[in-house]
């Protein structure tokens, strides 16, 4: 036989830029039981929920020679502005004034190589990789000299990043490989 060379790559690109704003600016509100400024108010509720899988893989079979090669990568590139404010605004409310920003996000990632040569002299290589740039920016705020007058005033932010990933990779030779000196 002669000599053979496979090579494979998969892969998955996610690029994301999001902004939600909740906002009350330049107002005047009065006699109200209630405020609420919300930027996705329920912090169990899931603002992003992504899953990512990126498969690479060869095969070389009954040849003298086989090199095999394959790689497999997941990137994710996320950029999360979540904003609840009340901006040069007068408040006058006889219940509660809140001014909430949740984000509740989740990203699982997989990527996975296989390569396989049987040839009688060869090489299988397997690589894989994961890369995630997460910004996730969350802001509650009373700005500009606003003035609030409630009967409670809750103003908060949170932010809760639930990140899972697993790269798995297998470079198999069954022949004689080639030896490392």
């Amino acid at each position: 036989g002669g000599t053979s060379v496979g090579a494979g790559m998969g892969g998955n690109l996610n690029l994301i830029t999001k902004e939600t704003t909740a906002k009350i600016t330049n107002s005047q509100i009065n006699n109200t039981k209630s405020v609420s400024v919300a930027a996705n108010k329920d912090k169990t509720q899931k603002t992003e929920d992504l899953i990512s899988v990126g498969v690479g893989g060869s095969v070389i079979a009954s040849t003298a020679n086989g090199y095999s090669f394959s790689g497999a990568m997941a990137t994710d590139v996320i950029n999360n502005t979540i904003n609840a404010t009340i901006d040069n605004s007068t408040v006058n409310s006889t219940g509660d004034v809140d001014v909430i920003a949740n984000n509740n996000f989740n990203n699982r990632n997989l990527a996975g190589a296989l390569s396989f040569s049987n040839a009688k002299n060869g090489v299988g290589v397997g690589v894989g990789a994961i890369v995630s740039v997460i910004n996730n920016n969350v802001n509650a705020s009373i700005t500009n000299n606003s003035t609030i007058t409630a009967k409670g005033v809750n103003v908060n932010a949170d932010n809760n990043e639930n990140l899972q990933f697993l790269a798995a990779n297998m470079g198999i030779q069954t022949g004689n490989g080639i030896p490392v000196t």
